[in-house]
This record gives structure tokens, C-alpha cells and sequence, in this order.
């Protein structure tokens, strides 16, 4: 359930929405629709993904991320979520991150790189790679022919990486197909090595 300005409720009983969502409910739908948009590139998740991400900005961060909203219930004390219980926490900065690939918004890697100075150090000892950094694949071509290439990439496990259509992102720019064959660019920082166009070369792209 959504309020008016886009955000989001908790819970939903009996025909009602009450009480407003916390960090984690944005964070985890904002993930959710990066994922949606990586598996078709229909464009509307990808929006939809910053609106979510922008109400974080705006309801959640005051010298870090809280896990109630600003407008939510007075509490004697407003905690944040800094750790992983059973579930991710919504702290995570890999929201930002991974926004910040798809659309080169700098606020978001501000943010981003905000949390990882803050609780960077705390995850190292655990052998967690908390900042680990994202990784572009831009895909340029006909939107039809996709289909090889994103499952070669679905078959690794790369959590930083992030999946584009080079016609959605700004990186994109300047990105073409290799004649008649759809291309894939690997990225990092904005700068982009040489297409492969097949899905094994592609594979040893993304374990290398």
C-alpha cells in the first residue's frame, strides 16, 4: 500500500494501512525492483526505484539512516539498524550503489559512500566485503535478443553487479551492438573495456 506521496506502509489489515514503513520495507521493494528491471529492462521499475530511493533520502537519513521515518511515531529514542539480524539490514548502502551505476546520480554515491565510512570497519573483521563496489554490464542492441546474455549473467554470483540496457542509463551513451550481434560492455567507474557478444565470453567476463 502506498501514501500519497509515494511512500510506503507497513502493514495492511481489514481493508487499512496505517502505519508507515520502515527503512528496511524501502529499502528491500527498492532492491526488488533494481532486480525486475535487470531481468526485462522495462524501464518503469527502474523508475520507480529511484522515486523509493529518493523518499529514503528524504525520510530516513539525518546524519545516517534511521529506521523510522522522520513523520513516523515520537520515540524517546529513534534507532537505527546498522546490523543484520535474520534479514539484510536496510542500511545497506548497496541500494545506493547500484542507483548510482544506472543513473551516475551523485547524490546517491554520496550516500553510499557516507555508510561505508561509517560501518565499514565494523563489517571488515566478520570477512564480510562490505565495500565491495559495483560492477556495469551495459547490453546495447535489440531488446529481443537479451536473453542469452542475462542468463549467462545470472549465473554467477555477483552481488555488486548491476544489469543495463544502454538506451535506459547514462553510461550508456555511445555504447553500440557489433554489427547485427547485441553487445555487452563491462564497466567499472564509468570507463568501459571492449564488447563480447556471446554468452560464454560473457561468463568468463563476470567469474574473472
Amino acid at each position: 500500500m502506498s501514501m500519497p506521496d509515494g511512500g510506503l506502509y507497513r502493514p495492511w489489515k481489514d481493508g487499512a494501512a496505517k502505519v508507515p514503513g520502515f527503512l528496511d520495507d524501502y529499502a528491500f521493494l527498492t532492491n526488488a525492483l533494481i532486480d525486475l528491471y535487470e531481468s526485462g529492462f522495462d524501464r518503469r521499475y527502474l523508475e520507480h526505484a529511484q522515486r523509493l530511493c529518493d523518499l529514503i533520502l528524504d525520510k530516513f537519513w539525518d546524519d545516517g539512516f534511521y529506521f523510522t521515518p522522520k513523520e513516523g511515531e515520537r520515540l524517546v529514542h529513534r534507532p537505527r539498524s546498522p546490523h543484520d539480524p535474520a534479514w539484510p539490514s536496510g542500511t545497506s548502502a548497496s541500494v545506493f550503489a547500484r542507483l548510482h551505476e544506472l543513473t551516475g546520480r551523485d547524490s546517491y554515491h554520496d550516500r553510499a559512500e557516507q555508510v561505508f565510512q561509517m560501518y565499514g570497519a565494523a563489517a571488515s573483521p566478520g570477512g564480510v566485503d562490505f565495500a565491495q563496489r559495483p560492477v556495469s554490464i551495459v547490453l546495447a542492441g535489440g531488446r529481443d535478443d537479451t536473453a542469452p546474455l542475462v542468463e549467462a549473467v545470472h549465473r554467477t554470483y555477483r552481488p555488486a553487479l548491476v544489469l543495463a540496457f544502454a538506451e535506459d542509463v547514462p553510461i550508456g551513451q555511445g555504447r553500440h551492438p557489433v554489427g547485427s550481434q547485441l553487445a555487452a560492455y563491462l564497466c567499472r567507474s564509468r570507463s568501459c573495456d571492449a564488447p563480447v557478444t556471446s554468452a560464454k565470453a560473457l561468463l568468463e567476463y563476470c567469474t574473472a
